[in-house]
């Protein structure tokens, strides 16, 4: 399917296939981001944007084919980053992932994961939905269906938000699971950073911990001493309150037991503290996966680490585990978020400041422990959910609360914010929800929109206008192409002075100049709104070289310049557009022809299944700089950039070519050096 430059997602496919490459290959290949860097301001600008763009991004064209993803798409999945090749189908790349164990399947069967995953592909609603990724990995995932038939994929990773609401349920559910409070941190901490294995421990005095409990694979082990010498946990029994080693933890402490036994790989640990700020024992976690660096996961070791503490104080001494209480209290009503957490007969437990402000619920009208149909019911009699029967709101929202199931969506608010909502239920009832702010993330969207909208219609102008200049042109000089041949040949008798007979053959030989030029800029306007089409049949490669040849050995032998060919003897079958091909090799022919003074222009063809056809035309000629072997390839560029050029020419021939040899499947690149030839 042939698509305009202005389109979205022809913008990024020029940004990663029409990077150059090393030599003058047929093939794909994927480029880099400034490969489009010379286009258009306009172009330019959406480009950076795209690449820019603060989540991960995937175009697909209508025959689901992967177009193009940024780096940051690419990086979220590590694991499966190189099946995003142009050119695959998004049942390829899903099938690849999968069969890498990418994916988490919640309960699923592999066949009935697939199958929802490619039916909401092939149906994008334009909502957010959430997908697990191996190594606690969550990504929010949003779909649409572009103008032309494609689909806009856009990866958000929530991992930290989606672990941190799981650490915080956790811990909200502490006095239901039958655990103790140790234990539910212990798992809380685990949860929060997707780590296998997490434990607390109480340091002795005499250079020793007593581990008091450890969170390994969904279950808590025995307790036991060690020596805090040689371990990791050491370092916090130097005076550092936190201490994180992201990959290799074995090989700086080679004589930890626990970390050889259990194969860890990576660390973090935080030290707890009694109400008096002496140091009364850590927390840890370890996995047998590296740990990123992210600051959020010394934030989330931090609030647990806080929440221990107040369990050791509650061990110790109820009265002076309030003063820990009232920092946790202060970690969760300061979150960038809104939180509420309720029970299993829906009563709102726990809420923060932030959650009252981002839904303008009055403080002084609700608190703690208000049941969830008094926030509904206010909503409904300010108008939040749109006209209808109010009792009927309220009724259908209190039904869907009390199934207790995960949900994230967005909801645009009366005062024109964007507010992403996401619940998880808890395991014996009721459910904790965080609300996000997303303005800023909607207002951008919209603003790519926008400009992906006018950068098509700029392009459509401006191809209407190309259209219609070069046909009410090509009419006249097609007259003046004709008297002119008739002057020259002398028809209808002798011109008189030979004068007459030289001025007729420049106004022919200029007006079939002026008329290749505006062919190549018609053939340019129709390949911008896709509406070439290739005649495709069984070729000989050696005839249309051929053919080339012969069409360009007259300019060839007029400067001297040895014109020849390298091709197999077995023949070379290709199916090809001939008109098409022809015209290619003879822009690149006359390109070489016209930038060598003297030595050679020669054509070379190879072929092998593996690799395909790779047609090469090798000249000795001036070269071309490297600055310029990206800019020659955009409609109207060439290498010269003075007023008074040494070599006439439009800069229309090669963008033409690669267009042309990129309709029928390849690339075209160029390797040059000044001086030695192209």
């Amino acid at each position: 399917m042939a698509l305009g430059l202005a389109d979205l997602t022809l913008i990024a496919i020029l940004a990663c296939l029409l990077a150059v490459g090393a030599a003058a290959a047929i093939g794909w290949r994927l480029g880099a981001r400034h490969a489009a860097r010379s286009q258009a301001p306009l172009d330019r600008y959406l480009l950076d944007a795209v690449w820019d763009f603060p989540y991960g991004m995937a175009v697909f064209d209508a025959e689901d084919r992967l177009l193009f993803c940024n780096e940051l798409h690419r990086s979220i999945n590590p694991y499966s980053h190189h099946l995003m090749v142009p050119g695959r189908t998004f049942e390829e790349i899903l099938l690849g992932s999968v069969a890498l164990k990418c994916h988490e399947f919640e309960g699923e069967t592999r066949e009935s994961f697939i199958a929802k995953r490619l039916a909401a592909h092939k149906d994008p609603q334009n909502k957010p939905f959430l997908q697990h990724l191996i190594g606690s990995r969550w990504i929010q995932i949003r779909e649409t269906r572009t103008s032309l038939g494609g689909t806009l994929t856009t990866w958000n990773d929530v991992t930290p938000l989606k672990l941190r609401e799981q650490a915080l349920a956790i811990l909200a559910d502490r006095n239901t699971n039958g655990r103790s409070p140790l234990e539910t941190a212990a798992q809380a901490l685990a949860a929060g950073l997707g780590c296998r294995m997490a434990g607390i421990a109480r340091h002795t005095g005499d250079g020793r911990a007593r581990l008091q409990v450890l969170w390994n694979g969904g279950r808590a082990e025995e307790n036991y001493e060690y020596e805090l010498a040689g371990v990791p946990c050491g370092e916090l029994a130097q005076g550092k309150d936190y201490c994180h080693f992201p990959d290799g933890v074995i090989e700086q402490f080679p004589n930890a037991e626990v970390l050889l036994q259990t194969g860890a790989r990576s660390f973090i640990g935080h030290v707890i503290r009694d109400s008096d700020g002496r140091v009364s024992g850590h927390i840890f976690a370890a996995d047998d996966r590296p740990m990123g660096t992210g600051p959020w996961r010394r934030e989330t070791v931090e609030l647990i680490a806080r929440w221990v503490e107040i369990a050791f104080d509650e061990q110790q001494a109820r009265a002076e585990s309030m003063k820990t209480l009232q920092t946790l209290e202060a970690v969760f009503e300061n979150l960038p978020d809104g939180i509420s957490l309720a029970d299993a007969d829906l009563n709102m437990v726990a809420i923060n400041k932030q959650f009252l402000e981002l839904l303008d619920f009055p403080a002084d009208k609700f608190r703690r422990g208000d049941p969830f149909e008094k926030f509904i019911r206010y909503n409904v009699e300010r108008g939040e959910y749109g006209p209808g029967d109010p009792e009927e709101q309220v009724r259908e929202r209190i039904e869907l609360a009390k199934r207790f199931e995960p949900h994230c969506f967005e909801r645009a608010r009366p005062d024109g914010r964007f507010l992403e909502i996401r619940g998880t239920p808890l395991p014996d009832g009721g459910f904790v929800t965080t609300y996000s702010d997303i303005s800023g993330r909607v207002h951008s969207e919209r603003a790519l929109r926008n400009a992906k909208e006018a950068a098509e219609f700029a392009n459509r102008t401006k191809s209407q206008f190309l259209a219609t200049m070069s046909h009410e042109l090509r009419t006249p000089l097609n007259a003046v192409i004709g008297f002119s041949e008739i002057l020259t040949q002398e028809m209808f008798g002798p011109l008189g002075n030979p004068s007459y007979h030289g001025y007729a053959e420049d106004i022919h030989r200029s007006g079939i100049h002026l008329l290749k030029i505006i062919n190549d800029i018609l053939d340019v306007s129709k390949a911008e709104a896709g509406r070439i089409q290739l005649r495709e049949e069984e070729l000989d490669l050696a005839e249309v070289v051929g053919t080339a040849l012969r069409l360009t050995i007259a300019h060839a032998q007029e400067k001297g310049i040895k014109l020849t060919s390298d091709l197999p003897t077995t023949p070379i079958l290709i199916t090809a557009d001939e008109l098409r091909l022809r015209q290619v090799l003879l822009n690149l022919l006359a390109n070489a022809v016209k930038f060598t003074n003297e030595g050679s222009v020669t054509v070379q063809a190879r072929a092998d299944r593996a690799s395909g056809l790779t047609l090469r035309i090798i000249d000795t000629g001036i070269g071309i700089a490297t600055r310029d072997l990206e800019r020659i390839f955009e409609p109207f560029a060439q290498a010269e950039t003075t007023l008074s050029r040494s070599y006439e020419g439009t800069g229309l021939g090669l963008p033409l070519s690669r267009t042309l040899i990129e309709l029928h499947g390849g690339t075209l690149a160029i390797e040059s050096e000044p001086g030695k030839g192209s």
